[in-house]
């Protein structure tokens, strides 16, 4: 069961900023989540959204500005945006990174980053909502992790049980990516059941999202057997419940 930092350790920093990395390194989390976007100069940076209204009060895309105009603003707030490759320096090998595509624009560059600089495959998962983002990533990169993101996609269909199992079957991936809320949308006996049989027969690994709360986390620690990564904004809580035995 690993810990992985939800954009970061960001309670004393702003989210996917390179502050917010370097503060795990004062954690015994495994590793972290992230978002990656494209700037207008082809840099491939870790940002979550498409613009810097929420956390920059700017009405200003990310695909419109290079990667040294995003950083100008950013200064401003005493904070950094990082290239993803100054977080792979950061945090490869030691820890787990799992870089969420937040679009399809970004997809071959970071492939060429990652061939250009050869960075071990090993403790990286790469995952998307939009799931025609992953194969290309499988295609270059013999050994990657790919990991399918579910959200509202499997709200918005009449059984999303079959729908996750379908995804899978077609994009065999490494790991399932699920909301915690899915416990309160499906009945838990039935995803349980799912989920184990889905395991049994394939070793897919369980990644769950965002698991901020003590209450998120009760049915997790009750079955360890679908819980291999917990992704959280509150990682030394979550950390600390997990070693206390719960």
């Amino acid at each position: 069961m690993k810990v992985l930092a939800h954009r970061g350790n960001h309670h004393d920093a702003l989210e996917n900023s390179l502050q917010a990395f370097k503060a795990i390194k004062q954690t015994s989390v495994n590793g972290v989540e992230l978002d990656i976007r494209l700037s207008k100069d082809g840099t491939v940076l870790v940002f979550h959204d498409e613009d810097l209204l929420r956390l920059f009060d700017k009405e200003m895309k990310i695909a419109d500005l290079t990667f040294e105009q995003i950083n100008e603003i950013a200064t401003q707030k005493g904070v950094t945006v990082p290239a993803l490759k100054e977080v792979f320096h950061l945090l490869l090998p030691e820890s787990i990174i799992n870089v969420e595509i937040k679009e399809p624009e970004v997809v071959f560059p970071l492939i060429d980053l990652l061939k250009e600089n050869k960075y071990p495959l090993e403790n990286l998962i790469f995952s998307s909502f939009i799931h025609n983002t992953l194969p290309p990533i499988r295609d270059a990169l013999k050994g990657a992790k790919l990991g399918l993101l579910i959200g509202s996609d499997a709200q918005n269909v009449a059984h999303p049980i079959a729908y996750i199992q379908s995804a899978m079957l077609k994009h065999e991936p490494y790991s399932l990516h699920l909301p915690i809320q899915a416990f309160e949308k499906i009945e838990q006996n039935l995803l349980v059941n799912a989920l184990t049989a889905m395991k049994e027969k394939t070793q897919i690994q369980y990644a769950w999202w965002t698991v901020n709360t003590i209450r998120e986390l009760t049915p997790l620690l009750e079955y360890p057997n679908i819980t291999d990564y917990i992704i959280t904004d509150n990682p030394e809580q979550i950390i600390n419940h997990i070693k206390s035995g719960g």
